[in-house]
């Protein structure tokens, strides 16, 4: 990947489990938007000790939007973050019983 690429996932993230995205040393990306495909499932920064919730759209307070989708309800998050090697993505989904699909997308700024 350069400067400038387009960075985007969908993953599934397991039940009760969780999913990172960590850019390689030296690599800074600016994370635009994240969706899930189910309320029990939340984007974190993280420094792989301390976790931060990153997107509003879990929260009762936050600014994200609900939307409709041929496969059901999903949340969208509108936030701007950057990440880099140390500081970085994690989704957990906090439901036990079911795996559901998670997204987010950037732009590789150095």
């Amino acid at each position: 990947m350069a400067v400038g690429d387009a960075i985007t996932a969908i993953v599934s993230v397991p039940a009760g489990g969780s999913v990172t995205y960590q850019p390689a040393a030296g690599v800074e990306v600016m994370i635009v938007a994240t969706q899930v495909s189910d309320i029990n499932t939340y984007f974190y920064i993280t420094d792989g000790t301390n976790d931060i919730v990153l997107n509003p759209s879990q929260n009762v307070y936050g600014v994200g939007r609900v939307a409709s989708g041929a496969s059901g309800e999903y949340r969208v998050g509108a936030e701007r973050v950057f990440i880099t090697n140390s500081i970085y993505l994690k989704i957990v989904n906090y439901n036990t019983a079911n795996a559901y699909n998670a997204a987010y997308s950037g732009i590789q700024t150095k």
